[in-house]
């Protein structure tokens, strides 16, 4: 099965954190300005599969992420979504995790474009670079 992560075109154009084990890059789906997906570098489709490492890894980047809206949105309360397995949307195999917070208003309809307001996502990344 092809993964749609690893052969992704615009992703990299996305990236809001990378290291050796872990990357954090903003949703081509954005509910809200900010979603973020992070996802081991490792293609695997469970949680099972990661290795302890990798697990480590996801769980601190998390963290980094919810400080990094905090701080850049101002907003308080957060979703986590966790998505595994082959039988995601579009044939997903790869293993990850989504992060947003949500929204006062009503939930806005994802495109498959980038936001409009990219350049204001990329404070989030701005945020995480100070911090490492």
């Amino acid at each position: 099965m092809k993964c749609a992560f690893c052969e992704c075109n615009d992703k990299n154009e996305r990236i809001i954190y990378s290291n050796k084990l872990v990357e954090a890059f903003l949703s081509n789906q954005p509910i809200v300005i900010g979603h973020t997906l992070i996802i081991p570098k490792r293609c695997v489709a469970t949680f099972e599969e990661l290795t302890d490492e990798e697990k480590d890894a996801i769980f601190g980047l998390m963290k980094k992420i919810k400080i990094a809206l905090k701080e850049t949105f101002n907003c308080e309360g957060f979703n986590f979504a966790w998505n595994e397995g082959e039988n995601l949307l579009d044939n997903q195999c790869h293993i990850f995790i989504c992060i947003f917070y949500p929204e006062k208003q009503e939930i806005k309809e994802s495109t498959n474009i980038v936001p409009e307001n990219f350049y204001t996502d990329r404070e989030l990344g701005r945020f995480l670079s100070k911090k490492n």
